[in-house]
């Protein structure tokens, strides 16, 4: 039976979960966030910390190309979030804007632009980092050019880019606005 101590080794499968995914080692970063997830439902339930692991179970599975699983993943993770804090949680708009990049990805650009529609303002309303907003517009503005909207994209693009220019905790946002916007501006 799992315990309370138990807790501090889930920390050390999330970063060893992290640590492998940034080496590439994709096999072992999702061995490790199955296992922290599994400790983590096991004794704590529907927490904060569960939709953590659950959520970086989904990017682990979402960079394996797993896509079926990535979106339940972030669908679960944003279902414990919601339960947990309420729908002003800038988590749950976080989840679900995963959930519409997934949707693009799996060819589903209708179904995708619809739940970026509720997810980007959600995380708004709910004081999501300007950082992260950016980070789910440019996933956004991804499935517009997808789905064939190219202006709209480059301008959400072009719009996400300019609300963080000046923030310094948006660096790795900004880096990916600016060579995405680059690529498709042409």
């Amino acid at each position: 039976r799992l315990g309370p101590d138990d807790i501090a080794l889930v920390v050390g499968l999330d970063r060893s979960a992290v640590n492998a995914g940034q080496r590439g080692d994709l096999d072992a970063a999702l061995a490790f966030a199955r296992r922290g997830l599994a400790i983590r439902t096991e004794v704590l339930g529907n927490h904060n910390d569960t939709a953590y692991s659950q959520f970086l179970l989904g990017e682990t599975q979402l960079a394996k190309q797993q896509l079926a699983d990535a979106g339940a993943s972030f669908a679960r993770a944003g279902e414990i979030w919601l339960a947990v804090n309420g729908d002003k949680d800038p988590d749950v708009a976080k989840a679900r804007s995963k959930q519409a990049e997934v949707l693009s990805l799996q060819g589903r650009p209708a179904d995708a632009l619809a739940l970026f529609a509720t997810a980007i303002p959600a995380g708004e309303v709910a004081g999501a980092p300007p950082a992260q907003l950016a980070g789910m517009k440019l996933a956004h503005a991804r499935a517009l050019w997808a789905a064939g909207k190219r202006a709209a994209a480059i301008a959400l693009a072009t719009e996400a880019k300019a609300a963080v220019a000046a923030d310094p905790a948006a660096a790795r946002v900004i880096g990916e606005l600016d060579s995405w916007l680059h690529d498709h501006r042409k």
